[in-house]
C-alpha cells in the first residue's frame, strides 16, 4: 500500500493543475451545485490529501490513509476530469486495504481480483478495429516504428496484444502458479514504458508512474507474498458484492454501451471520442491560443479555428478528458459560463470517424 501511495503522490504532483480550479479548462463537478465550490477548497483538498498520503508512507498510520481517501474522493467529486482509470483503481485498493488491514490474506485475494479485472477488461476493450486503427497502426507502427504502409497481416497482428493481456489477466486470477502471468504482465508494462516513455514517443507521461507502480505491485504480490488458504465462507459478503458489481458486472455492461468507460479499464482501446471545440480566434480567446490546431480536422467548424479537447486537457493538466458524452455537454455549459464572450461550438466523432455530431 505504501508503494501505491508513493506513486499516487508522484502522479498528483505531476498533474497539479488537474486538482485546482484556477485554470483555463473549467472544472465539471459530478453534481451541478458543486460547481460553485470556491477554488481555495480545491487547493485545500489537494494539499491535505498529499500531506496525509505522505504521513502514511513515512509512518504507516492507517488513519492518515483513511483521511486521505475521504479527501481524495471529495476532490474527485468536484471535477470529473480527475476520475482517471488509475485513480479509480487506487481508491478501491485503498478502501479494501483499510477494511482488511488486519486480514492480509483477504486483502491479497482482493488485490489480485482487482488487478485481474483490470487486465481482463482492458484486453477485451482492445479487441476490435478501434484499437487497431488508433493505437496499433497510428501510435505503435507509424509514430513509434516508422512503419506507414503495411499489409493486413501486420495490421491484424496487433490483436495479439489484447489477447495476450486478456489471457494473462485470466491466468493471474485462476492459474495456480501465478508467477508466469505476472512476469508476462510486467514485460507488457515495460514495453508500454519503452513506447510511451521519454525514449519512445514521450507522450501521456501521467501514466508512466502507474505502469511502474503496477510492475512493483505485481512483483511483490506474486514473488514475495506467501499465499495461505482462505476459508471462503469467512470472506465478507459486502466485499464480494462490491467486487462483483464494480469489477465484473458494470465493466462487462460497458462492452454493450452501458456504464463508464474509464471505470471499466478501457485504456488505449481507441473507443474514446475525438472532441473538437470551435472558436473565433481573437483577443477574447487568447487564453487558449496555444491549444489551437493548425489542421482543420473537423470540417463542421464554421469558425475555421478549433481545439482538440485531448490536446487542451493534456497540455494544461496532464490528464486525458473524461470519456462520457454527458461530460462534454456539461463542459460546454461550463466553458460558456466561464467565457460568455466566446462564440462556441463543440463536435465529437468516434471510430470509424464517419459521422460528426454536434454537442448541444
Amino acid at each position: 500500500m505504501k508503494v501505491i501511495c508513493f506513486f499516487w503522490v508522484i502522479t498528483k504532483l505531476i498533474s497539479f493543475n488537474a486538482w485546482i480550479a484556477e485554470r483555463s479548462l473549467p472544472t465539471v463537478a459530478i453534481i451541478r451545485f458543486l460547481d460553485i465550490i470556491p477554488a481555495f477548497i480545491h487547493l485545500s483538498l489537494y494539499i491535505v490529501a498529499l500531506l496525509c498520503f505522505t504521513v502514511f508512507i513515512i509512518k504507516g498510520w492507517y488513519r492518515m490513509l483513511a483521511v486521505a481517501l475521504i479527501v481524495e474522493f471529495c476532490s474527485c467529486l468536484l471535477d470529473l476530469l480527475r476520475w482517471q482509470p488509475y485513480e479509480y483503481l487506487y481508491i478501491f485498493i485503498a478502501f479494501f486495504y483499510l477494511i482488511f488491514k488486519d486480514r492480509p490474506q483477504h486483502f491479497f485475494i482482493i488485490l489480485r481480483i482487482l488487478l485481474s479485472s483490470t487486465y481482463i477488461f482492458s484486453g477485451l476493450h482492445k479487441i476490435g478495429g478501434a484499437f487497431l486503427y488508433s493505437t496499433w497502426d497510428k501510435q505503435f507502427l507509424l509514430k513509434f516504428g516508422g512503419i506507414g504502409k503495411h499489409g493486413l497481416v501486420l495490421h491484424y497482428s496487433g490483436l495479439l496484444l489484447p489477447l495476450a493481456e486478456l489471457g494473462a489477466g485470466i491466468a493471474l486470477l485462476l492459474y495456480k502458479n501465478r508467477r508466469w502471468p505476472a512476469l508476462a504482465l510486467i514485460f507488457m508494462h515495460i514495453c508500454i514504458l519503452l513506447v510511451l516513455g521519454p525514449f519512445g514517443l514521450n507522450s501521456n507521461y501521467i501514466i508512466w508512474g502507474w505502469n511502474i507502480c503496477l510492475i512493483v505491485v505485481l512483483y511483490i504480490l506474486n514473488y514475495h507474498v506467501i499465499n495461505k488458504p482462505v476459508i471462503l465462507k469467512e470472506f465478507p459478503k459486502i466485499a464480494a458484492i462490491l467486487l462483483l458489481v464494480f469489477w465484473l458486472i458494470l465493466p462487462a455492461s460497458n462492452l454493450f454501451g452501458y456504464w463508464i468507460h474509464y471505470f471499466s479499464s478501457g485504456m488505449y482501446s481507441g473507443k474514446t471520442p475525438n472532441v473538437y471545440i470551435c472558436l473565433e480566434k481573437s483577443g477574447k480567446t487568447k487564453i487558449v491560443s496555444s491549444y489551437f490546431s493548425g489542421d482543420n480536422e473537423c470540417q463542421k467548424c464554421t469558425s475555421g479555428c478549433q481545439i482538440r479537447l485531448n490536446r487542451w486537457a493534456e497540455a494544461e493538466t496532464g490528464l486525458m478528458p473524461f470519456t462520457e458524452l454527458f461530460y462534454y455537454e456539461r463542459l460546454k455549459e461550463r466553458i460558456g459560463s466561464k467565457y460568455p464572450d466566446w462564440q462556441l461550438q463543440m463536435f465529437y466523432t468516434i471510430y470509424p470517424y464517419k459521422e460528426v455530431k454536434e454537442i448541444k
